[in-house]
């Protein structure tokens, strides 16, 4: 069967965190998406931002993890700062991103469920069905 073929892209890992996928693809239905996928990729011009949940314990550690995805920008835990961020223009691609979150049940887990939530709901809020969707920002949970 050809490299390409469902079960052939079923294997492949995880990108690195960080990596951006130059191809923009993001066919969740050929790989062993975690469960709780938020949205899928609408648009293949997007860039693909990766943080991953086992590269930190608490939250100071996931703003550094997040803030190394920035251009010339640092993010310092404040999550209203955290919104502004997502609109773009802060380090973040002006046009939209994908953020994909490696571990995120660990990640829920060490930040606590009330902080995890409320990253979770403000990155919501700038993708599909949000009050902000026009930034466009896709969250997937993986």
């Amino acid at each position: 069967m050809a490299g390409g073929s469902p079960a052939a892209s079923a294997a492949r890992s995880p990108p690195e965190p960080g990596a951006v996928d130059p191809t923009g693809l993001n066919d969740l239905t050929s790989r062993q998406a975690h469960p709780t996928t938020i949205a899928r990729m609408t648009s293949a011009d997007l860039p693909i931002l990766i943080i991953d949940g086992d590269n930190f314990d608490d939250f100071p550690g996931f703003a550094r993890e997040f803030s190394k995805l920035l251009v010339d920008h640092t993010w310092h835990h404040s999550l209203d700062a955290f919104n502004d961020i997502l609109r773009g223009g802060f380090g973040t691609p002006e046009d939209g991103f994908v953020l994909r979150w490696l571990k995120a049940e660990r990640s829920r887990e060490v930040l606590g469920a009330e902080w995890f939530d409320q990253v979770v709901e403000i990155i919501r809020d700038h993708g599909p069905g949000g009050r902000q969707a026009g930034d466009r920002v896709f969250l997937e949970l993986w």
